[in-house]
């Protein structure tokens, strides 16, 4: 039997325990923004009856605007569609929508715990999946609601989260989709040159993580093959590699020789799976098969090596080797040199900037505590054009929370703003992110410690 979901305190206020998911059914996160009307009912126009995930729609509503979309959305499809409430329950076979002055996330998840905009009932008992309400940060720029709820479906149901992004200007949904492809769930894109607004599309696809690139009117399809695919099962690594060792070779080299890297010298299990997971979602079950369309399609090509490259990372990984330096590297290192000259770092394959904001962080606060004038510099680099523009960012997910020392987050080093942390120009502006080779390329001079 499933478990009841138990209410729990934590400084103070209610935080609800994340439900059980429900297997029968997948989730599909939709975000939109300028021009996206169109987009979305285009897509749940081809929405079968008896299709049983739902899809929650996230917009970037006015705080004043009197939205209509249930009424317009209700003529395009045969799902109930609801605004979200506080507390709603997740059930299979609806649309979800987005109320105004709200973002909305998955009940128990860590963004859940910003303040609550209503308390809602709680009703009859119900161990699935239930929505929260949270407020948004008071400065609308700032405000990520896409990117927040990616974070939290992520979070709450694993690989069985799907994220589409459609029709919007800025950057919304380009975290949280990485969110949802780092617990191996399905990316959709809508094709930037047919969308009214191509920002957002254009940021998710520059991540060079997404999965498919279309037109609204056949993601719909393309999500039945894949929840197909998942259901009999992707091929083994071992029935697509086993035997193979020439073509997997050749695999390799066609996409070293694309990314000016040489992907033999990385895990080749790692390297395998995910090749495995691609070929399915084109449609392969053999590696020669695959080969020949690698071989022809340049595009598959930068999707497969930025598959490859995905990275893992996060602050103060290894904790006791940051203690180590804390205490045995930073005393020297600041006594070292000239007064006026700043100590500057190398943080070589810093991936998405995790590792090169702990070293701001650590040095920062040892300066503090030191009474230290002397400057520092971090010159921050990878191979990754797409992790070096998601650095210079500098906004991560609340889930950050659980990495970083509190002593740190109470001096302000980053600031927490609507399920998002942002790091602060304090220690943004002391990190220098460039793209960088360090087989192929110079190294850096004058460098202190790398």
């Amino acid at each position: 039997m499933q478990e009841e979901a138990q209410t729990i305190e934590k400084n103070g206020a209610a935080v609800r325990s994340i439900g059980k998911v429900d297997q029968s059914f997948y989730l599909i996160g939709v975000g939109a923004s300028a021009g996206g009307l169109d987009a979305i009912k285009q897509m749940i126009s081809q929405v079968q009856p008896g299709f049983q995930h739902s899809l929650v729609i996230v917009q970037h509503i006015s705080p004043d605007y009197k939205s209509l979309m249930s009424e317009i959305l209700g003529r395009e499809t045969s799902l109930p569609v609801h605004e979200v409430t506080d507390n709603m329950a997740v059930e299979a076979g609806h649309i979800y929508l987005i109320p105004p002055r709200s973002n909305i996330v998955i009940q128990g998840t860590k963004a859940d715990n910003a303040a609550r905009v209503s308390d809602g009932a709680d009703g009859e008992p119900y161990t699935g999946l239930r929505f929260s309400l949270v407020a948004q940060t008071p400065r609308p720029g700032l405000n990520l609601p896409i990117d927040v709820f990616l974070h939290s479906l992520s979070e709450a149901v694993n690989d069985r989260a799907i994220a589409v992004i459609l029709s919007g200007s800025g950057s919304d949904g380009s975290r949280g989709l990485r969110a949802v492809k780092d617990r191996e769930g399905f990316v959709l894109v809508q094709e930037p040159n047919i969308a009214a607004f191509d920002g957002m599309p254009r940021s998710a696809i520059a991540t060079g993580i997404v999965d498919m690139v279309l037109s609204p009117d056949l993601m719909v399809g393309e999500i039945n093959r894949y929840l197909e695919m998942r259901e009999k099962g992707i091929d083994s690594v071992d029935r697509i590699f086993t035997g193979k060792d020439d073509a997997c070779s050749e695999l390799l080299k066609l996409v070293s020789e694309k990314a000016e890297i040489d992907f033999s010298l990385y895990k080749e299990p790692t390297l395998k799976r995910r090749a495995a997971r691609r070929m399915a979602l084109r449609g392969y079950s053999e590696l020669s098969s695959y080969l020949d369309h690698l071989r022809t399609d340049s595009s598959e090509l930068n999707v497969l090596y930025r598959e490859f490259l995905v990275g893992v990372t996060n602050f103060f990984r290894d904790l006791p080797v940051w203690r180590n330096l804390q205490e045995t590297v930073l005393p020297t290192l600041f006594k070292e040199g000239m007064e006026d000259e700043p100590v500057r770092v190398w943080s070589v394959g810093c991936s998405t900037g995790e590792e090169a904001y702990t070293i701001a962080m650590l040095l920062e606060e040892y300066r503090a505590e030191h009474g230290i004038t002397r400057d520092f510099r971090i010159f921050a680099t990878d191979v990754n054009e797409n992790s070096i523009a998601a650095a210079k960012q500098a906004i991560y997910p609340d889930s950050v929370r659980e990495e970083i020392l509190e002593a740190y987050l109470n001096r302000g080093y980053l600031t927490f703003q609507s399920g998002t942390f942002t790091v602060a120009p304090a220690i943004r502006n002391r990190v220098v992110f460039s793209v960088h080779n360090v087989i192929e390329d110079a190294s850096f001079i004058r460098i202190c410690v790398q």
